[in-house]
Order: structure tokens, then sequence, then C-alpha cells
């Protein structure tokens, strides 16, 4: 098991938010949604780096996951997301049909597998889509293609899994 990297003799700090967040491997704004805390609260104790986190129940949420980091959270990665949509449907799922099932441009799943890291709202629609598939298999996965059409056709999107975009065409 890892050290804990804060020291048990102070209290948890302003400066130890860096800490975590490089520990857990996450974003600030990750680690934001991790403790439920806003972005304006991080900034704000991190500013007062020697001042002791004014909240005792987020000063313990960031021990226990310093001294524990496997027990935070973590949605899963486009390329699990995508392994497992391999697996419900039995075929390769193109790059650009998971970037419109996560409400992105085709591009975008590509991307993600390559080098980035999808944005937070991203990663939390993969886990919940992640959910559904290992709940509800290729059922879910049909009434979840289904709720992406409407959305699509609402927003005057034709055929988004043709098309591959979330733009509407401007004839």
């Amino acid at each position: 098991m890892p050290m804990p990297a804060i020291p048990s003799d102070r209290p948890v700090l302003g400066q130890d938010l860096n800490l975590l967040a490089a520990r857990l491997n996450r974003t600030p704004a990750e680690c934001c949604a991790l403790l439920g805390i806003s972005q304006s609260t991080w900034s704000a104790w991190k500013k007062r780096g020697d001042q002791p986190i004014p909240s005792p129940t987020v000063a313990l949420a960031i021990r226990l996951y310093d001294r524990f980091p496997e027990l935070a959270p973590r949605e899963p990665t486009p390329e699990e997301l995508l392994g497992l949509l391999n697996q419900v449907t039995g075929q390769t799922v193109p790059y650009t049909r998971l970037a419109a099932l996560l409400g992105r441009e085709r591009t975008s799943g590509y991307r993600w597998t390559q080098r980035g890291r999808p944005s937070l709202p991203v990663s939390r629609l993969i886990g919940a889509v992640q959910r559904l598939l290992l709940t509800r298999f290729t059922t879910g996965l049909h009434e979840y293609e289904q709720m992406v059409a409407w959305e699509a056709a609402a927003r005057g999107i034709v055929d988004l899994f043709q098309e591959g975009s979330w733009v509407p065409d401007q004839d």
C-alpha cells in the first residue's frame, strides 16, 4: 500500500490539494466533483496553502483518498467503454459512433483513445452508459441509441450516426 503523502501530525492544508490531484491522477475539476466542492472553493483553499481545509468532512475525505487512492471512484475511459460496446454488439464499433453516442463530433472518439481525456461531463456520461450496458446489455444499448437519435432529431440532425456530427446542416 502506498504511504500517505499528507503528514499525520498536522491538519490537511490547502497546499495538499495539488498532492491529492497528482496522487489520484485527476484534474482539479475531477477532484472537486469527487470531494463535492466547487472549483471556486478549491481555488480559495489552494490560495491559502498554509491554512487548514475549513471543512473537517472534506479534510477527512482527502486523507482517506491520500491513504487509499484506489477507493476514489473513477469513471471508465473511452477505451473501456468502446471495448464494452464491442462486446455487447459483437462487432467493432467505430470511434465515430462512440463520439456520436457521447454527444461529440466524430473526431473526438479517436482523439480520446490516442492522447486526450474527455471533459468531465463526457466522463460522467461514459460511466452512466457503462453502467447501463452492464445492467441491461443489448436492450440498454438499443434504448440509449434511441435516446441519442431523439435528441439529435430534436436538434435538427436527421441521421446523426451517418453524419457523425452534432451540428445540424445549414441548408
